[in-house]
């Protein structure tokens, strides 16, 4: 965010690439959640 508003204030255009959300469950919609988040246990299983 900080990146798109210094941008915009030094007159810059401000590029549409998005980089994926780290740290926030929210981002993973039904269906589309990584195998270790759909079963947290085989995170752990070694």
């Amino acid at each position: 965010m900080r990146a798109a508003i210094e941008t915009v204030l030094r007159g810059r255009a401000v590029t549409w690439e998005q980089k994926p959300s780290i740290g926030c469950n929210i981002k993973w919609k039904p269906g589309n959640e990584p195998v270790y988040y759909q079963n947290p246990a085989l995170t752990f299983a070694s």
